[in-house]
């Protein structure tokens, strides 16, 4: 199946889907906005922090140690309590993101960023779980499967790409 045609055929299902319907939109407005605070970012580090591009670098890169450490984190500690979880990472991605723009100094906005990336580390792969179990293979793409096109399935949790190297079915998947 080519590109585009997987893309609309993944569309029309998830907008008849409550399940992936809410986690596209959903999904969807979280990147909208995370791009915003991307952009703003650029201009908090230059403008307001006076640290420039070398600034603007150990906030990125503090914001993507934060959401790996969340990661490791969240695996390591087995808090699968899903919606708990979920909502718990909002706050702190969005706990992270207001502080960080109130931060008077680089120190206290990169502490603060890791905060937001450690919530977005949290709350990530949990939707995609969701989806895992609510989508048929045909529209998740299978355990062997990571496909951006797919709007139900954009990325995976830590056990489907364990399962992509084993015979076993993905979480949610009956054998």
């Amino acid at each position: 199946m080519g590109l585009l045609k997987g893309t609309w055929e993944g569309l029309r299902y998830a907008l008849g889907h409550p399940v992936a319907r809410a986690l596209v939109i959903g999904l969807g407005f979280g990147v909208l906005f995370a791009a915003v605070d991307d952009v703003a970012l650029v201009f908090l580090a230059r403008e307001d922090l006076h640290a420039g591009a070398v600034g603007y670098g150990v906030l990125v890169s503090v914001y993507g140690i934060g959401f790996a450490l969340g990661s490791l984190a969240l695996l390591r500690s087995r808090a699968t309590a899903g919606v708990a979880v979920f909502i718990l990472g909002l706050a702190l991605s969005g706990t992270g993101g207001l502080l960080t723009g109130l931060a008077p100094v680089l120190g206290l906005a990169a502490l603060a960023q890791a905060v937001a990336g450690s919530g977005t580390g949290w709350r990530s792969w949990r939707p995609i779980r969701w989806c895992s179990a609510a989508c048929p293979a045909r529209i998740e793409g299978g355990s062997s499967a990571w496909s951006a096109r797919r709007p139900c399935l954009a990325a995976r949790s830590p056990e489907a790409w364990a399962a992509r190297w084993s015979t076993s079915p993905p979480p949610g998947r009956p054998s």
